[in-house]
């Protein structure tokens, strides 16, 4: 999830709350934990010679497990017309779509001016651009069902076979 700012050329009063999601929900939450507790692993390790990855593993798991919890049930209390959901595949694809999608929603208009400045951040950050991380979950002493089960509620939110922008449903 990712609060999108829009700068000056989106009216101040609408924020937008996007949720990238793969078009397999488990597939999005086996990538993005290990991700998650490998950047949490090397973080701590530039302070302290005694981190393990094992334990850190569980800890970022109920980390975002709980945060995610936190963020649908906050995202339940605003307008249905502030939240729309993002399939991940989507904005990788083709983003400026995607962006063309999100001013759309919103009833604005993207400027030339922002959409220039995308396209040169896109042409300059390449994913990828600093290499690949190679890690495994199993090195955090994660599985994909310890990480499937606790998602389940995540993944069986989003109807998963639609990857176009869509109003969110409450």
């Amino acid at each position: 999830m990712c609060l999108l700012d829009f700068g000056p050329t989106v009216s101040a009063h609408r924020i937008v709350l996007v949720s990238g999601i793969l078009s397999d929900g488990i597939a999005f939450c086996l990538q993005v934990i290990p991700s998650l507790a490998n950047l949490t692993f090397v973080l701590k390790s530039a302070f302290s010679p005694n981190v393990d990855p094992l334990e850190t593993g569980p800890s970022v798991l109920q980390y975002c497990l709980r945060n995610l919890r936190r963020f649908f049930a906050g995202r339940d209390r605003l307008a249905a017309n502030c939240c729309t959901d993002v399939a991940y595949t989507d904005l990788v694809r083709d983003p400026l779509s995607v962006v063309h999608e999100i001013y759309t929603y919103l009833g604005e208009q993207l400027t030339l001016e922002a959409e220039s400045r995308m396209v040169k951040f896109l042409r300059e950050n390449p994913q990828a651009k600093w290499g690949r991380h190679l890690y495994s979950a199993a090195t955090f002493g994660l599985d994909a069902r310890t990480i499937e089960e606790p998602f389940r509620f995540y993944t069986e939110q989003f109807n998963l076979t639609h990857h176009r922008l869509r109003p969110a449903s409450k």
